[in-house]
């Protein structure tokens, strides 16, 4: 079905104003939005608890108003994720590779950067290129068709190589939130 981008708009706001529980949820987002950017020019801390106040409320509807639909998402959700770590995508490793060469520069150019996550951050990103030249290797000297996710799940090497990459990528993501969290409450109760 062929649109422009007119129509399209035309059909979004058609469909937001064809029930009162679509412009309920429009109203929440737009008062959600108008918080947020009232923190990011003001920084009141009135500002700040509304602002929590109002999404908490904005996710609580969505809950409420799609509970089974939120739930069989979660599980999607879920299942996406073990489908990925257990049968890899090479699509989605070439995507976490420039996530990783992303934080890479970041972690090179950023002048404000604890010296601790900038070391983490390299060291992670060494170990995760070394894996990626050896999935590239593996592929080139065994011919085989990175289009095909057949070839990758039955060569053990790369599929090994590849599940290695995520588990080192997850255990990292684990370690950031982890201290970010840490930070975030040590400066809340210092």
């Amino acid at each position: 079905m062929e649109m422009t981008f007119f129509d399209k708009v035309a059909l979004v706001i058609k469909y937001i104003l064809s029930s009162f529980m679509t412009i309920e949820i429009s109203i929440l987002c737009l008062l959600l939005f108008i918080f947020i950017f009232l923190n990011i020019k003001t920084n009141d801390k009135k500002v700040k608890i509304a602002t929590v106040f109002c999404f908490l409320i904005f996710i609580a509807v969505i809950i409420a108003c799609y509970s089974n639909y939120v739930s069989a998402s979660f599980k999607v959700l879920t299942k996406a994720v073990l489908h990925y770590i257990y049968f890899p995508s090479m699509a989605a490793y070439f995507f976490m590779m420039v996530l990783v060469t992303a934080v890479l520069i970041y972690s090179i150019v950023s002048k404000t950067m604890n010296k601790k996550v900038k070391t983490l951050n390299i060291v992670v990103a060494c170990l995760e290129y070394l894996l990626f030249v050896l999935v590239i290797s593996v592929c080139v000297t065994n011919n085989i068709n990175l289009k095909a996710d057949e070839m990758i799940y039955q060569n053990k090497n790369i599929l090994a190589l590849v599940q290695t990459s995520n588990v080192i990528l997850f255990f990292y993501l684990e370690i950031l939130v982890l201290y970010k969290l840490y930070n975030y409450f040590k400066k809340k109760f210092d």
